[in-house]
């Protein structure tokens, strides 16, 4: 399924309406029409039975919603990302470690950093907060480097 309809599922599940989603989309109602035809095609299956001009999702469209959001997510966390790969200053940029990486490696690291991006904003945790942290990341970033969009400590 091209990134292109699984857009416009998407908008059709929030608004229930391809007018709504038309809009949403920033496109003629028609050219949605044509795209969903296109994509149901594609697929092979019916997404919408067409109801006294209302659309209603089938049994496969209820199936697909939860992976379709997922994507829409992730999408959404991408343009974020690449976003900020424009602006590094506007996201503060935490970085996990052990501590001797932390008197160590991360030091020079910051260095280089600040040099290539003068506006880039370090967040730095300090004492128990640190270690906590760098367990609770450990297990989630075995990397060992995060960059974490939303200015959020996690």
């Amino acid at each position: 399924m091209r990134l292109r309809y699984i857009e416009l599922f998407h908008a059709v599940m929030t608004t229930n309406s391809l007018t709504g989603a038309a809009n949403l989309l920033n496109i003629s109602q028609p050219a949605a029409s044509k795209a969903l035809q296109q994509a149901e095609h594609q697929l092979g299956f019916t997404l919408f039975h067409r109801v006294r001009g209302r659309l209603h999702p089938t049994e496969q469209a209820l199936l697909l919603r939860p992976r379709v959001e997922k994507i829409i997510r992730d999408l959404h966390d991408l343009q974020r990302l690449t976003a900020n790969f424009a602006r590094p200053e506007s996201e503060p940029l935490r970085v996990t470690c052990t501590p001797t990486l932390a008197q160590s490696l991360v030091p020079d690291a910051t260095t280089l950093l600040r040099k290539a991006w003068l506006k880039l904003r370090l967040a730095q945790l300090d004492g128990e907060a640190r270690r906590d942290g760098a367990r609770r990341k450990a297990r989630r970033n075995p990397g060992g480097l995060r960059v974490i969009p939303g200015g959020r400590a996690e």
